[in-house]
């Protein structure tokens, strides 16, 4: 009951801030009551300065663009599923703009890997960039994170265990996510 609130409470604050950042103005409804429920939202802002969110319900994963600074906000867009998406304790999709992609990525807690998907066209299409953690099943922790410097370069950080402790991995792809390079 208290995690649904605060699904509802993150995605309504992120309107929110969206809104009081961007315009000044009336928070605006950035996901629709058919997506009731979801939960982990994470927002970037591209160099052009469009607003994207990346969040989660069930096992699906969604992304929802605002290019009048927050002012407005059309359906989300569904990215990609995955069973038993990582959701809740701060685990939940990731996203990053650069100039000329976006790139988003989820755990999926059943096959315990890492993955990656990115977009060429604002978030139009998909495609899936594939697993990033090199070692099956050693992102099954869920936690992760995913920075871009918004020319190209992406870092995908998480908590790994494919060894006899939890250990922090990282993966860079300098193409604004649609391939990956060596763990770390």
């Amino acid at each position: 009951m208290f995690s649904s609130f605060l699904a509802r409470s993150a995605l309504a604050f992120t309107a929110l801030l969206l809104c009081a950042a961007g315009s000044f103005g009336a928070p605006v409804e950035v996901v629709p009551s058919a997506l009731s429920g979801a939960t982990q939202p994470q927002v970037a802002v591209g160099p052009n300065g469009a607003i994207h969110i990346a969040f989660g319900k069930g096992d699906d994963i969604y992304h929802v663009t605002s290019s009048d600074r927050g002012r407005t906000f059309p359906p989300p867009t569904k990215v990609a599923s995955l069973p038993k998406l990582g959701l809740g304790m701060r685990r939940g999709p990731r996203i990053t703009a650069t100039e000329t992609t976006l790139a988003i990525s989820a755990v999926s807690l059943a096959d315990g890997n890492l993955h990656a998907w990115n977009s060429t066209d604002t978030g139009a299409t998909w495609k899936a960039s594939g697993k990033i953690n090199g070692v099956e099943k050693s992102a099954r922790e869920g936690l992760h994170a995913m920075v871009g410097n918004g020319r190209g370069t992406v870092v995908a950080a998480w908590l790994d265990l494919r060894g006899k402790g939890t250990e922090m991995w990282t993966a860079t792809s300098g193409d604004g996510g649609a391939t990956w390079g060596e763990n770390v």
